[in-house]
C-alpha cells in the first residue's frame, strides 16, 4: 500500500509540473564494416510505434530515416552505407504522455578487409603451425590444392601440417567471415614446396670460458627465428630460454648480430662435465622451416671431429600392424632408403608419400631416417638395412646400418574338447584388458562376454589378461563348426578379430570315438601275429591241410560261371580206338 501511495505521488506530481519521464535501456554492442548498411530496432515489438524516433550519434534528430518495414512494429530503421561519421551511440526514444523509453545501442566501425594474401613456402619435410587472414576471425573454411575441405571451424584460419611433402604445393583458398560482415572473404594463395637439401646450412660454434662452454648456431637473416633448441649427445633437449638458468644450463639467447644480421641461438654449459661429451644438435624454428647443425663438444679440444656413425636399433611388431623402422646420424643426410630381406629397395624421405609407407623423423637436415609401414606383412620378417648418404661429403661411402625385424602374430585362436565341452580360446598379444569379447558362430548366431545364453559360458575373469575363452556345455552340431571371435583391447579403438580351426573337431569324434579306434588296431594286430606265428610252428601235413582249407575258404567267395542253359546234343555211343594214319 504504501509502494503504490509512493507511484501515485510521483505520478501527480509529474502531471503538475509537466516534466518529461525517460527511461534508457543498452542493447547489444554492434560491429559493422565500412560501407555495409547497419540496422538498429528495438528488441521486442511495442504498440507505441508510431512514436519512434532515431537520434544520430551526435545526439541529433534524424529527419527523413530510412523504414525497416519487416520490423516496423520494433522501430526499425537502415542507415544505408555506413563510415566514420557513424561510429558512437544511437538512440530509438519512444513513449507518450510524461513517460518516454530510449534504446541505445553502440555503433564501431570496422575497415574493409584486405582479402590479399601472400603466397607462402614451406620446406619439405618440415612441420607448419600458421594463421592466415585475420586472426580475430570468427569463421574460417579451408579449401587445399585440390579442391577438398582442409578445414571448417569457428575462429581464425590455422594450417597445421605435421610433415610437409610436395602433395602440398599448388594453390590453396580460404573463406574468411568476419565480425561485422554477414557475407565471407574469398582468397587465394599459392602453397611453394622448397627442397630440404637446399636448405642454409647452420653455422655453429663453440666458446669455451674457463669450466664454461657455450654452445652456437646462427642462420641468415632472411631466416626469422621463433624457437631454438639443442639436444644432448644423451639426447636430452633443452629449450633456448632468454635469462633462464636451470641445471646446469643457462644464459639461452636468441638475438640478432648487429654486424651481419644473422639471427643467432645461443645455449651455455656452466659446468661442462665428461658426460656431456659428443656430438650436439640445435634445431631453429624459422619461416623458412626447421634448420638442424651439429656440434662436437670434447673436454680437451674442439677441432677433433669423429667420422659420423649411423645407428639403429632392432625393432619387434605384431604381423598385419604398422612399424617403424628407423636409423640416425650426427650429420646432414641427402638421402635415405631401406632394403628388405628379398632386396626389395623402400626410397623414404621428407617430401616423398606412398600409399604402405611414409617418412618418419625430424628431417634429412636432422640427421634422422624412417620408414613407417601402414600394415607389416609376415614375409617381410627378417634382416634390413638401412641405408643413408652425407649431404655436405657426397664423396664418401654411404653409411648402412643393419636392422633386424621380428614379427608375431597379434593373435591366436583354438577350439579344442574335453569332457564332453567344447571350447573356444583367442588370447591377445601384450595381454592387455579387455573391454568386451565377441563369438559368433558359422550359422550367423552371436553373443558377447555381456549377455551369454545359457548353453554357453564365457570366463570373464581371464579377459584382464587378453583371453576369451567361451565354453558350449551341450554342444550342437553348429558349435562344433567354425567360430570367429572379436576383442576390443580397453582404451583403443577397433577391434581384433581371430576365425578358429576345428580341424578334426566334431560331435563323433571326441577322445572315446579316437580311444576305441587305437583298441580295436591293436587287437587286430595281436590276432594277425597269433596266426602267423601257429602257422609257422605247425607240422608239413598240417600247413598242407592248412593251406587247402584256406584256398578252399577264398575260392567260396570267389564269384562261380552260372551252369548252362542250352541242352547238349547227344553224342555218339561208339569209341575211337585208333587214329588213321597220317597221310
Amino acid at each position: 500500500m504504501l509502494r503504490f501511495s509512493v507511484f501515485l505521488l510521483v505520478y501527480c506530481l509529474a502531471n503538475v509540473t509537466g516534466e518529461l519521464e525517460t527511461q534508457s535501456l543498452l542493447g547489444n554492442k554492434v560491429d559493422i564494416v565500412r560501407g555495409n548498411d547497419l540496422y538498429l530496432s528495438l528488441p521486442n515489438a511495442t504498440p507505441l510505434n508510431e512514436t519512434c524516433r532515431l537520434y544520430g550519434p551526435d545526439d541529433k534528430l534524424v529527419t527523413v530515416p530510412a523504414v525497416d518495414r519487416f520490423n516496423n512494429e520494433s522501430c526499425g530503421y537502415i542507415i544505408r552505407r555506413v563510415n566514420e561519421t557513424h561510429r558512437g551511440t544511437w538512440s530509438i526514444v519512444y513513449g507518450q504522455d510524461t513517460t518516454n523509453w530510449q534504446f541505445d545501442t553502440n555503433v564501431n566501425i570496422i575497415e574493409l578487409y584486405n582479402t590479399t594474401l601472400p603466397d607462402l613456402t614451406w620446406e619439405a619435410g618440415s612441420s607448419v603451425d600458421i594463421i592466415v587472414g585475420p586472426e580475430d576471425a570468427v569463421y574460417c573454411r579451408i579449401m587445399d590444392n585440390r579442391y577438398r575441405t582442409f578445414l571448417e571451424q569457428f575462429g581464425p584460419c590455422r594450417i597445421v601440417v605435421d610433415r610437409v611433402t610436395m602433395d602440398h604445393r599448388g594453390t590453396w583458398s580460404v573463406n574468411i567471415g568476419i565480425s561485422g560482415a554477414v557475407t565471407t572473404y574469398y582468397s587465394s594463395f599459392r602453397v611453394n614446396i622448397g627442397r630440404e637439401d637446399t636448405l642454409t646450412p647452420v653455422m655453429t660454434s663453440i666458446a669455451r670460458e674457463g669450466q664454461s662452454v657455450t654452445l652456437r648456431c646462427s642462420v641468415p637473416r632472411e631466416y626469422e627465428v621463433s624457437t631454438c633448441s639443442f639436444r644432448s649427445p644423451s639426447h636430452n633437449s633443452m629449450i633456448a630460454s632468454p635469462g633462464v638458468g636451470q641445471n646446469g644450463f643457462a644464459g639461452g639467447v636468441m638475438s640478432q648480430e648487429s654486424a651481419t644480421g644473422n639471427h643467432v641461438c645461443t645455449l651455455r654449459i656452466v659446468a661442462f662435465d665428461r658426460w656431456q661429451q659428443g656430438t650436439w644438435r640445435c634445431a631453429l624454428n624459422t619461416t623458412q622451416g626447421v634448420l638442424h647443425g651439429f656440434l662436437y663438444v670434447d673436454s680437451v679440444s674442439d677441432f677433433y671431429r669423429p667420422e659420423p656413425q649411423l645407428r639403429g636399433n632392432d625393432e619387434f611388431a605384431y604381423e598385419l600392424e604398422p612399424v617403424v623402422m628407423s636409423c640416425s646420424v650426427e650429420a646432414a643426410i641427402r638421402y635415405c632408403y631401406f632394403r628388405s630381406p628379398n632386396g626389395t629397395v623402400f626410397n623414404v624421405g621428407p617430401s616423398m608419400s606412398s600409399p604402405d609407407y611414409e617418412y618418419v623423423g625430424t628431417g634429412f637436415s636432422g640427421g634422422e631416417c624412417g620408414i613407417r609401414f601402414h600394415r607389416i606383412q609376415p614375409s617381410q620378417a627378417g634382416r634390413w638395412s638401412c641405408n643413408v648418404g652425407l649431404a655436405y661429403n657426397i664423396y664418401t661411402e654411404e653409411l648402412s646400418r643393419e636392422i633386424f625385424l621380428s614379427l608375431s602374430e597379434r593373435i591366436w585362436t583354438q577350439q579344442y574338447s574335453r569332457h564332453n565341452t567344447m571350447t573356444v580360446e583367442m588370447s591377445v598379444g601384450d595381454g592387455g584388458e579387455l573391454e568386451y569379447c565377441r563369438f559368433v558362430r558359422s550359422d550367423g548366431m552371436g553373443f558377447t562376454s555381456d549377455y551369454v545364453p545359457l548353453e554357453y559360458s564365457v570366463e570373464t575373469d581371464r579377459m584382464w589378461n587378453g583371453m576369451c575363452v567361451m565354453h558350449a556345455l551341450r554342444p550342437t552340431a553348429a558349435d562344433w563348426r567354425a567360430w570367429t571371435v572379436a576383442a576390443k583391447l580397453t582404451g583403443h579403438s577397433g577391434e581384433l578379430t581371430g576365425i578358429t580351426n576345428p580341424q578334426r573337431l566334431g560331435p563323433s569324434s571326441g577322445a572315446h570315438s579316437v580311444a576305441a579306434f587305437f583298441l580295436w588296431l591293436f587287437f587286430a594286430i595281436f590276432f594277425f601275429m597269433m596266426l602267423f606265428a601257429a602257422l609257422s610252428l605247425a607240422s608239413k601235413r598240417n600247413r598242407e591241410w592248412t593251406y587247402a582249407r584256406a584256398a578252399h575258404i577264398r575260392n567260396s567267395f570267389r564269384r562261380q560261371p552260372p551252369p548252362p542253359q542250352q541242352t547238349q546234343p547227344v553224342q555218339p555211343t561208339h569209341i575211337i580206338t585208333e587214329l588213321p594214319p597220317k597221310a
